[in-house]
């Protein structure tokens, strides 16, 4: 079986505080197929 899904949303942010949900809840609101969502913090890379 294979579980991947058709698309995947990766979301770089830093200390991006409601702004991640908000663009999360964005995204849900305009797709109509299934989706896996990446977050990755960038704190590591400066």
């Amino acid at each position: 079986m294979d579980f991947c899904k058709e698309t995947t949303v990766v979301i770089p942010f830093l200390n991006e505080g409601i702004e991640v949900e908000e663009t999360i809840k964005s995204i849900k609101s305009h797709t109509t197929i299934p989706f896996d969502i990446i977050l990755r913090p960038l704190q590591n890379l400066i």
